[in-house]
């Protein structure tokens, strides 16, 4: 049914996933423009989609933003926004060998490994002659009920034909941090970017610059960008985000607002004139032009030490190292958020104490000052204390689970050693803590809710999501 999901994925309203109805909304291919020629749509499923007004005109120009054709087989995910900032994710596939025709499914969910393989199954089945069970198996796989909470995989039987063939998928548990190597979006930006680029990327992003990514492979764009904002969890971006840009939206490229757009190489020379004090980030070359260098050193010093040497370790690359290291670093910045949670005078609700917020974290009230104007802290702020108000909160988040964690192990004392050894504490006893915070938990949500606000040294609990 679909009231799983709801569980499937514990989001706030900073996060900018829609609620999902369904697995997938349809399913096109779409044929390479030609000289004179746009591309064209050249079949969906089911044939009586329905479409949202503009959104089939737009899509083949998204599934094919530019007329260069790249000899080797594609996976990338472009988004649609909707007037609430939610995003509608396109996951597409392109052939081998520059074919003419591309795959594409249009979904809410960000299972992105689950629609590539899904479009490489297709592709299977009709190398093997079953072009037959195509269909079926679009059928099985669109009318399927949106997982729960707890399942892992999705088995798909093909409708109205006996072929004796289940198809499995492996899902995303998106309650969780995304590991390497089951992330393709984390693992690309990992393996492609140099710790310094990633480092820069990420302050730059906590500041809200506008962020230019480029490279010549789309499936390496759609990666580092899908990737990027991971970084930031649990704050969302909340600005203009174009992770393919298709011709027709680059003039978005000179908005005077924060975006986050990904281009690719063949087009950059177009829009060079409009970039101004962009940054941009080269995948191809690993590099990163930033006028805003010193936004890395706004961040306080030992966090960025911390984040350095996770980085360089090797096993970074494996598990959730790296979405962790980055969490660690929030918890350590926005950690104090909780204790500054207070209870209005007219006892309606919880307003937030911003001078109780800037001496939280001793050595970081510049930057705390600084994040305090920033969208996606107070879109935090106000999709926790909602969290809270609504007690929708039964289960607690994974961020919540590490301060706990971290403010245990400073016990109120913030030097240089003490934030290192609880980094070090926390990434090992992060798998402890959620067990114990679980059990924990109740107890939390229940003083919150008589505003007998639980003290941990340096501030606790929340909501939202992953």
């Amino acid at each position: 049914g679909s009231i799983g999901l709801t569980s499937h994925h514990i989001s706030g309203m900073d996060s900018r996933i829609r609620p999902a109805t369904r697995i997938y909304e349809c399913f096109v291919e779409v044929a390479r423009p030609r000289d004179n020629e746009d591309a064209q749509i050249k079949y969906v499923y089911p044939k009586d989609y329905v479409w949202e007004v503009d959104t089939k005109r737009q899509l083949p120009k998204f599934v094919f933003p530019n007329k260069f054709v790249n000899e080797q087989e594609e996976h990338f995910t472009f988004v649609l926004t909707d007037l609430d900032g939610k995003y509608r994710f396109g996951f597409c596939r392109y052939p081998p060998g520059g074919g003419d025709v591309a795959m594409c499914f249009l979904s809410d969910l960000p299972w992105f490994k689950v629609f590539y393989q899904a479009m490489d199954k297709i592709r299977d089945l009709r190398l093997d002659h079953q072009g037959e069970v195509v269909e079926p198996f679009l059928a099985g796989f669109r009318n399927h009920s949106l997982p729960l909470a707890n399942d892992s995989v999705i088995s798909i039987l093909p409708e109205a034909i006996d072929v004796g063939q289940v198809f499995t998928f492996a899902l995303p548990d998106l309650r969780k941090l995304p590991e390497i190597p089951a992330d393709v979006n984390l693992s690309s930006l990992y393996t492609s970017l140099h710790h310094n680029v990633i480092l820069h990327l990420f302050a730059n992003m906590i500041f809200e610059r506008r962020i230019i990514i480029t490279s010549s492979r789309l499936t390496s764009l759609s990666a580092v960008m899908h990737g990027a904002v991971l970084l930031l969890y649990p704050l969302y971006w909340q600005h203009i985000f174009i992770p393919i840009t298709p011709l027709h939206l680059i003039e978005y490229c000179g908005a005077p607002m924060p975006y986050l757009i990904g281009v690719h190489s063949s087009i950059m020379e177009k829009i060079r004139h409009l970039l101004n004090d962009a940054v941009i980030v080269d995948v191809d070359e690993d590099s990163l032009e930033s006028p805003y260098t010193e936004d890395l050193n706004a961040i306080p010093a030992d966090v960025i030490a911390n984040l350095k040497r996770v980085l360089k370790k090797r096993n970074t690359g494996y598990g959730d190292n790296l979405a962790k290291a980055f969490m660690l670093a929030q918890v350590a910045m926005l950690g104090g958020y909780r204790s500054s949670l207070k209870q209005k005078q007219d006892d309606k609700g919880l307003m937030f104490d911003e001078e109780s917020f800037l001496k939280s974290r001793p050595n970081m009230e510049e930057f705390l000052q600084s994040l305090l104007q920033f969208q996606h802290f107070r879109q935090f702020l106000n999709s926790r204390i909602d969290a809270i108000t609504k007690c929708n909160q039964k289960e607690k988040d994974v961020f919540d689970c590490e301060l706990l964690a971290y403010e245990e192990g400073l016990k109120g004392k913030f030097s240089s050693e003490q934030l290192k050894g609880a980094f070090d504490k926390a990434l090992k006893s992060s798998k402890k803590m959620g067990d114990k915070f679980q059990k924990h938990a109740k107890n939390i949500v229940q003083k919150i809710m008589e505003h007998d606000m639980p003290e941990f040294s340096g501030g606790g609990g929340g909501g939202g999501g992953g």
